[in-house]
């Protein structure tokens, strides 16, 4: 869509895609169909009448179902889908979806150009196998730092104050739910909320869950309490799916895999570290559980 407008505002004959612009009628010509820029519509309906199972391809006029975003349409006729082309690459499609998010809810056209350039380069770059935005080193330093900011809470024997203090700073909308707060605790998050990490495409939400698994483990919280306590926090904040017991207690499975990323994490990089399904912690947690992710 960003080449679209490209060719018809800069009165370009060939566009970056190698489409044709129709200079006498101020419309773009994809190799099958004609669309107009002016009310991003094609001309004549899609020869391809769309699948009852997809509402939105019924639209035989649209432009990519009006998302262009997550989908291209080189030909005319059919879109190509993200889902189809890095279907091997779940990371690739999180990362689209999340940057399609930002791009329905920008207010000005320069900030869906650049959202969509985004999407781009993340694109091209699972193409190619090649770094973008690649944040290891960062996302490593601010486990490690957030660890440390927990065992320098009190005395060691204050295991209720640094369970209270985690659970401020990862509860939705605290300092480490990244998600919110990424623009202004992480100076080297790129804009939109997407980078790199060991290979693959993190947002700033999938961040937040990686810091929760990571540093609940380092406190010594066990996997299923922390699966437990992600599943309470969805039901408080009205996100459960109530179907899912365990392992997920009600908290979405992509959720739930990227926290048991941050407990692999951990353990990875602390290899000495003994592991606990349910809890190290010497005090009887459950109340402190009930207190902070409980139903009000």
């Amino acid at each position: 869509m960003q080449n679209l407008r490209l060719a018809y505002y800069c009165n370009m004959t060939i566009s970056l895609l190698g489409v044709y612009f129709d200079k006498e009628t101020g419309t773009i010509y994809l190799r099958a169909r004609y669309y107009d820029p002016a009310t991003s519509r094609m001309l004549t309906e899609d020869s391809y009448w769309g699948d009852i199972r997809d509402t939105l391809s019924l639209n035989l006029y649209t432009y990519c179902q009006n998302n262009p975003v997550n989908f291209r349409d080189p030909s005319g006729h059919i879109m190509e889908s993200d889902y189809t082309e890095f279907k091997g690459r779940p990371d690739v499609i999180i990362a689209i979806e999340y940057l399609t998010d930002k791009w329905n809810a920008a207010k000005t056209q320069e900030a869906k150009n650049a959202i969509h350039q985004e999407a781009e380069n993340i694109r091209n770059a699972a193409r190619n196998g090649q770094a973008y935005n690649d944040r290891t080193s960062d996302v490593n330093t601010l486990l490690g730092d957030n660890v440390s900011a927990l065992a320098n809470t009190g005395s060691s024997f204050n295991l209720p104050l640094k369970v209270y203090m985690w659970y401020d700073l990862v509860r939705p909308g605290g300092s480490w739910d990244y998600k919110v707060t990424y623009s202004k605790k992480l100076s080297w998050m790129p804009e939109y909320g997407v980078c790199m990490y060991d290979g693959k495409f993190i947002t700033a939400e999938e961040l937040g869950n990686i810091n929760y698994g990571y540093t609940g483990t380092a406190l010594g919280f066990g996997s299923k309490t922390l699966f437990t306590g992600g599943g309470w926090a969805a039901q408080r904040e009205k996100t459960a799916d109530t179907s899912l017991g365990a392992p997920y207690y009600g908290d979405s499975v992509h959720d739930h895999n990227t926290i048991q990323w941050g407990i692999d994490i951990y353990y990875q990089q602390n290899p000495s570290a003994k592991y606990f399904k349910w809890s190290l912690i010497n005090i009887d947690v459950r109340p402190i559980l009930n207190t902070l992710f409980g139903k009000n």
